[in-house]
């Protein structure tokens, strides 16, 4: 879960380029290498799919979400449908407890 929570506030952060953000914010957060990896993963997966995101959150949504949420929602159809080797039903769990922190 600290690797959503991480790639979150890279994304909400107020820089340019936050894939540059990944190794301060995942060094602030204690994360290990292989955690770090995971958030250049959604980080960069989300800048470079954020068009598509979009069009499928505001789908699902049925209508653009207020931007308090876009982000989560994004990054946890990141994961979902970009994403690696992990259950749906942990990205929920995952996703669900980035936002809540």
């Amino acid at each position: 879960m600290s690797a959503r929570i991480a790639a979150f506030r890279c994304l909400r952060g107020r820089s340019d380029t936050p894939l540059r953000e990944v190794d301060g914010v995942c060094a602030q957060l204690g994360l290990d290498p292989r955690d770090r990896g995971l958030v250049r993963h959604l980080v960069g997966t989300e800048l470079r799919r954020r068009g598509k995101l979009r069009a499928i959150v505001s789908d699902l949504w049925g209508i653009p979400p207020k931007p308090d949420l876009a982000t989560p929602l994004r990054l946890g159809v990141t994961r979902l449908v970009f994403g690696g080797r992990v259950p749906d039903h942990a990205d929920v769990s995952g996703t669900l407890g980035a936002v809540q922190n």
